[in-house]
């Protein structure tokens, strides 16, 4: 859909690579990053029960969301490196520079993840903010659509939250 509605706004910005393709290396990462975080705010209050009954060492409930959260990555990378061959596509020279930012996206999430789980005790509402934030981040996060389209038509003010205040970009 993505690729048929948008490939006259975007077809120079990503050159002969799919739009799937294009979409899913960085929505994967996304995805990864917004299991952890969306699910770290109820994880206390969902395996609460283990809390309060038996001796459970609770700084492992924050790991259950990057379980499932390693799960679906592996899954897409699966599909994605199965596009690659199927439309003959090389990694490119900066591939490596991607386990890199799945590192530190890994880091970034745990970190958020504890500490919302640990304010999510105290402050319940945690729950419907957050993920409200993570949609504001997503669409302020070039991933639908090149950086390129910010930094060429994108207002200065836009401009500076895209590209210097976001974390994802």
């Amino acid at each position: 859909v993505f690729s048929t509605l948008m490939s006259n706004r975007m077809g120079q910005y990503y050159g002969d690579i799919p739009f799937v393709l294009f979409y899913f290396i960085h929505f994967s990462l996304w995805i990864f990053f917004s299991v952890i975080v969306g699910r770290s705010t109820g994880i206390v209050g969902e395996y609460r029960y283990l809390i309060s009954k038996i001796a459970f060492p609770f700084w492992v409930l924050p790991l259950v969301p990057l379980a499932s959260a390693l799960l679906s990555q592996a899954i897409v990378l699966g599909l994605a490196l199965g596009l690659m061959q199927y439309n003959h596509i090389a990694f490119g020279p900066m591939a490596g520079a991607y386990l890199l930012v799945w590192l530190a996206c890994l880091l970034l999430a745990l970190g958020l993840a504890y500490a919302l789980a640990a304010l999510a005790v105290y402050i319940p509402d945690l729950a419907q903010i957050v993920p409200v934030c993570l949609n504001i981040i997503f669409w302020l996060t070039p991933i639908l659509y090149p950086a390129t389209l910010v930094q060429e038509h994108g207002a200065p003010w836009l401009q500076a939250i895209v590209m210097d205040w976001n974390p994802f970009y």
